[in-house]
């Protein structure tokens, strides 16, 4: 069982956020604000990306920008 114990809150450590990578960030955000209507993006995996990463990433950057994308992945190649 777990040990519980209290602790004013000046005594306990700050959050831990993680790491963001805002160089990637901007670079999913300029893919969907490329894509022009009636367009669709594609995004080919490179190194060790897969295409579940790929979707997560461009489904984030479209709702930063406002966008319900759809996303669907052929033969590991993602579009959007």
């Amino acid at each position: 069982m777990a040990e519980f114990t209290e602790l004013s809150a000046a005594d306990a450590p700050k959050p831990v956020r993680p790491q963001i990578n805002v160089a990637r960030i901007a670079e999913y955000d300029s893919y969907v604000n490329r894509i022009a209507p009636g367009e669709v993006g594609v995004l080919k995996p490179t190194g060790d990306e897969t295409p579940r990463m790929l979707t997560h990433r461009v489904s984030w950057a479209g709702k930063r920008a406002g966008l319900n994308l759809k996303s669907w992945v052929v033969d590991g190649i993602v579009y959007f």
